[in-house]
């Protein structure tokens, strides 16, 4: 859906309110336009914020220079896309088509209306469980982006070591890995998942970026 160059201008001025939203996951929903950009929140947490989504720009700036000009991603916890945004301003050299995972039909619904305009491959967005999808995918990706909050909480599940293991499986060889994270809002759990993600994922690093953690795991060849 097209905003308005109005809107667009006062947002540089004053966060405009595009639509305001509930879901069976979260109480309440707030989609604005701040200084020219879409932002996803809750009253706790961003969940995108176009091209200046941190977790995703850090994440990816890291690998870009290991990513083959052509290929496929898989966005899970896809909210509005940052990820699509980031590559299509900064590295317009990348041809990615992407699959976003979104369990919450209010943010899939506004993942949909508001695509970014102009992206250079294929963004498909499927309303799933990222656990459900993960179990049953079969098509492997060069990138994989986990992204799996409710306000500032990763579910356990998702921390496990058999989630880890099956998006390993889901990457081609060579394939890279992003996953972000609050420790802090994950109690003594944050010891052990940087346990298993080691474990998991021999050659890895990891990006500070208070609070978050942006985890980067490699795929052998």
């Amino acid at each position: 859906m097209a905003i308005s160059s109005l809107k667009r201008f006062r947002s540089y001025f004053q966060s405009q309110i595009i639509a305001t939203g509930t879901s069976a996951y979260h109480p309440i929903l707030y989609l604005e336009l701040h200084r020219g950009r879409l932002q996803l929140s809750t009253p706790d947490a961003i969940y995108s914020f176009d091209d200046l989504y941190t977790p995703a720009k850090l994440g990816l700036a890291a690998i870009v220079e290991q990513l083959p000009r052509t290929g496929n991603g898989l966005l899970l916890g896809y909210g509005l896309g940052s990820m699509a945004v980031i590559l299509k301003k900064h590295y317009p050299q990348l041809c990615y088509d992407l699959t976003g995972v979104e369990r919450d039909e209010q943010i899939a619904g506004w993942a949909n209306e508001y695509k970014p305009s102009n992206y250079p491959a294929s963004i498909t967005v499927i309303e799933a469980d990222a656990a459900d999808f993960v179990a049953d995918c079969t098509e492997q990706y060069h990138l994989v982006f986990v992204d799996l909050f409710v306000d500032q909480q990763v579910a356990v599940h998702f921390r496990a070591a058999a989630f880890l293991v099956k998006c390993k499986q889901l990457l081609k060889p060579n394939g890279h890995l992003i996953y972000n994270i609050i420790p802090s809002a994950n109690d003594s759990a944050a010891s052990e998942f940087e346990s298993l993600f080691s474990t998991c994922f021999p050659q890895h690093t990891k990006i500070a970026n208070y609070p978050n953690e942006i985890w980067i795991g490699m795929a052998a060849n």
